[in-house]
């Protein structure tokens, strides 16, 4: 138990160093993408691991989510300047 516990804390912290590494790189808007993909990967886990499922609706899911994840890690196009 202590072993896993120790394993649990030390690849929690590392994720916390990484992503902070990530969001004071690319900011918090596009840093925070990465949280998007954790349910495609609890699927993926979930189907290789444990012989899930996955239904049509989850693929939609999916889809709605690499669609946000692109939405929120686009770059900001420069405004266009009005005329007059």
């Amino acid at each position: 138990m202590v072993a896993v516990a120790v394993l649990g804390v030390v690849n929690t912290g590392a994720a916390f160093v990484i992503m902070a590494a990530l969001v004071g790189r690319v900011g918090a808007t596009r840093g925070g993408v990465a949280v998007y993909f954790i349910p495609i990967v609890a699927m993926v886990l979930g189907t290789a691991f444990n012989s899930e499922v996955v239904l049509p609706l989850q693929w939609a899911g999916i889809a709605v989510v690499l669609f946000g994840g692109w939405l929120t890690s686009r770059r900001e196009l420069p405004a266009s300047r009005a005329a007059g």
